[in-house]
Formats: structure tokens, sequence, C-alpha cells
């Protein structure tokens, strides 16, 4: 019914409960299920992780681990939102089956920060690193 986020310790209404009162978010359950686990792994590495999923021309982080770390750089918390193209978190997502589709969204998007969506080569051997 009510769990306690990892990213600020603060409860929050469960995902099935959610799922009565209001229009599922898909994420939700996601959300939930992945704080246990994201805790187990920072007590067992100390380093941060997070949850980031997909929200159109970005992703979102949706839980973290990072105030349970000693290693924390940044404060980014739920909700933070995360460009595909210049993080490690959004790179690391994209498949090539969805990469066109994403790359036209980014083309679209007016954001100087996609200006990679436009300069194919440079995308293709930044992606070729990535995988290798």
């Amino acid at each position: 019914m009510v769990r306690r986020r990892l990213a600020d310790g603060r409860y929050q209404i469960g995902a099935e409960v959610y799922r009565v009162s209001r229009k599922p978010d898909r994420y939700d359950r996601i959300a939930e299920v992945a704080g246990p686990v994201l805790d187990r792994l920072c007590r067992r590495l100390e380093w941060p992780s997070d949850l980031a999923v997909p929200a159109g021309d970005h992703m979102v982080i949706r839980e973290t681990s990072r105030p349970l770390s000693p290693f924390v750089l940044n404060h980014d918390q739920i909700g933070h939102r995360i460009n595909w193209l210049l993080t490690a978190q959004g790179r690391a997502y994209l498949e090539e089956r969805e990469l066109q589709s994403l790359l036209d969204l980014l083309r679209r998007s007016g954001n100087p920060e996609n200006e990679l969506a436009f300069q194919s080569e440079k995308l293709k051997r930044v992606l070729g690193q990535l995988r290798k």
C-alpha cells in the first residue's frame, strides 16, 4: 500500500493503490520494485544507481540510491530530466530498433542539447564505442 523512496526517504502511495485511484503510470510498479534492489546494490558496492525511464525526448529518474552512497557527486533527484545523447544513462538505453524514431523526436525538439542527433557519423562513433 505504501512504499518509502530511497532518494529522499519520503513515503509514497504504492502502485496498487494508484491503480485504483488514477490512471496507472506504467513505471510506478517498476520504481516500487527497483527500490529494494538499488538499496541492496548500493550497500554492497557503495556506488549509487538510478532507475531512469523514457519520457519522450528525455529520460526521468524514477528511483535512486544516491543519498545512500558516500560517492555522490551531484544530487539529482526523482523527476530529474536526463538527456538521451549527452548522458551515459541515455546512451546505454538506446537500442537500434527504436533509435531512428527517437532521433526523429530529438531533431524536432528544438533543444540545443540534442545537436548530436543531427551528426550521424559522430553519433555512430559514440554509440559504437559504448557498445564495444
